[in-house]
């Protein structure tokens, strides 16, 4: 590689100091949109493989899904490549997505891919848009890395499992925004200034308090996608209450089966995690859920008849939950009119409602939740829709 000249932000500075000039494990770079956090890890990954050549290093590049990786990542990195004149095709293994930059093994993988999640081993580990990725599968990856790991997000949410990371004696963070940035386009910065709920921008009609605070300020808070915003964790569920049932959603592989119990006592409903697995058969599923359950009632997935019948022939008393058009966000809606709170213990519906959020299309929020994050609140929504059904003439 012949003599380049690197224009940098104090994000390429941070993660120098940490993996060359010090041995930090983890780095973090949390801020606001366009603040330099994507570029500028391509930037230290090119330096740190030249400085590495031919050591056979492995580094993964990963996010939540593979397509959005090819979208951001991907063109980001050919183009600092190409901009620096040492991209070649030929380096390029486009069916396996890897990339050899000077004897050293680039993978880009989408974290969508348990197959090639589990097991995959890397020197370097980064997790691009960390947000939307999930731990379990982060954690498989965390664990294999044997170097050094880096994280980038912008902070959409108030509350996720990433801010932990910021705790431990070997991580480090950095928070950036635009204004950290000297190379942002001036039509970009305009575009994200516009956000500031300043007179002129409300008058303009272009202020948004949440854009601004996470895209502009690079603070946390919570998205208007986000469709649980209003609920809170609790120790345990009420001794005395109006009514119980237990909704149940099936899965196997990939998907968990999520049985949640539901307790409706006046406006508030509480929810308590029974059971959240994969690879269970109806067998494994009846001696989880039947000691529980006992003799009340089940409302389980209605697209499972042969599932819903092993249940019912063992003894429990199963009434498959009603289904129809419109009756996702029927059932979201009912939910989100009562006050709604979760155990402690109940870990993985807790991070369900903080992930669960709407789709967005051309930067629009819509109506249509994304189909993730949803299993135990698919079991909450079909307990929901029957408990209130009986309280409330409903059309499903």
């Amino acid at each position: 590689m012949s003599s380049i000249e690197l224009k940098t932000t104090k994000n390429f500075k941070f993660l120098y100091d940490n993996h060359v000039n010090n041995n930090t494990r983890v780095s973090i770079l949390e801020g606001g949109s366009r603040s330099g956090k994507t570029w500028s890890i391509i930037q230290f990954l090119l330096i740190y493989c030249y400085a590495n050549r031919g050591q056979g290093l492995t580094i993964i590049i990963a996010r939540d899904f593979l397509t959005s990786l090819k979208a951001t990542i991907l063109p980001d990195f050919k183009e600092i490549l190409l901009e620096y004149g040492i991209f070649r095709d030929a380096n390029f293994n486009k069916s396996e997505m890897i990339y050899n930059l000077y004897g050293n093994t680039i993978r880009f993988m989408g974290l969508d891919n348990a197959d090639k999640v589990h097991g995959a081993k890397s020197n370097i580990l980064w997790i691009n848009e960390a947000i939307s990725s999930d731990k379990d599968i982060v954690l498989q990856l965390q664990q294999r890395c044997s170097d050094f790991i880096i994280f980038d997000y912008n902070p959409s949410t108030s509350q996720h499992w990433v801010y932990d990371l910021e705790l431990r004696d070997d991580s480090k963070i950095l928070k950036t925004t635009l204004l950290d940035n000297p190379f942002i386009p001036d039509e970009v910065r305009k575009q994200i200034l516009s956000y500031e709920p300043t007179d002129k921008n409300k008058e303009l009609g272009t202020a948004d308090e949440f854009m601004w605070k996470v895209y502009g300020l690079g603070e946390r808070a919570d998205g208007e996608a986000v469709i649980f915003r209003k609920y809170d964790v609790v120790d345990s569920v009420p001794d005395s209450y109006d009514r119980i049932v237990y909704g149940l959603d099936y899965g196997y592989t990939n998907d968990p089966t999520a049985c949640i119990e539901v307790i409706l006592d006046g406006n508030n409903i509480y929810l308590n995690e029974i059971l959240y697995s994969t690879g269970l058969l109806n067998s494994d599923i009846y001696n989880a859920i039947a000691p529980v359950v006992q003799d009340k009632i089940v409302i389980p997935d209605s697209a499972e008849p042969k599932s819903n019948d092993y249940l019912l022939y063992e003894g429990l008393k199963i009434i498959p939950a009603e289904k129809g058009r419109d009756s996702i966000m029927y059932g979201i809606d009912l939910m989100r009119s009562k006050k709604i709170h979760i155990t402690a213990n109940s870990t993985n519906l807790i991070k369900e409602f903080k992930n669960y959020i709407f789709v967005k299309k051309n930067g629009v929020v819509t109506n249509k939740p994304i189909d993730n994050f949803n299993h135990g609140i698919d079991a909450c929504r079909y307990a929901i829709m029957y408990l209130l059904k009986k309280h409330e003439e409903i059309i499903i």
